[in-house]
């Protein structure tokens, strides 16, 4: 079965998928690391083309992933492509969608940790909790649609048992 993993930028889908699909003894892609290895960064994108064209870029690696990998294998979203176009659609019909649900706080925390994510460079402190409620609140809907929610809070051995439960696999 393929597992897509959903969820905000932050929220560990790359570090729950790796984590699972050795679990599961099956491969992992990560949907940014797939983009980056034609050669630019996410950030570079982001600078160079805009969000839009992104978005498209996602859109085509989705794509290349269900038609050229096996049907066992996990893969990472990015936290903005199950909210564009009928993405949400074709990762239900091409396998089972998790999506990790995490906490502003712990969102926040991650991502003030983190200094390659575009969309939330420029917030800090207050600003960037702000930004993710008002963000996050716009990407729930999306979110919401997967096959099952499973909190993300705890050891990450834990959330994939979760994940198992909940896939009954």
């Amino acid at each position: 079965m393929r597992i897509f993993l959903v969820g905000y930028m932050g929220s560990g889908k790359s570090t729950v998928g790796r984590l699972l699909a050795d679990h599961l003894d099956v491969p992992f892609i990560d949907t940014d690391n797939y983009i980056e290895e034609a050669g630019r960064s996410i950030s570079d994108i982001f600078a160079e083309e805009g969000q839009a064209h992104f978005r498209s870029l996602e859109s085509q690696a989705i794509a290349a992933i269900i038609n050229h990998h096996p049907d066992h294998i996990v893969i990472s979203t990015g936290g903005g492509l199950p909210c564009n176009d009928d993405m949400m659609d074709r990762l239900t019909s091409a396998g089972r969608v998790v999506y990790l649900k995490t906490s502003i706080a712990t969102i926040a925390e991650r991502l003030q940790a983190s200094s390659d994510r575009p969309l939330v460079e420029q917030h800090q402190g207050r600003s960037l909790l702000r930004y993710i409620q008002q963000h996050l609140g716009s990407r729930r809907p999306y979110y919401r649609r997967a096959d099952v929610i499973v909190w993300s809070k705890g050891p990450i051995e834990r959330v994939v048992q979760r994940i198992i439960r909940k896939l009954r696999i």
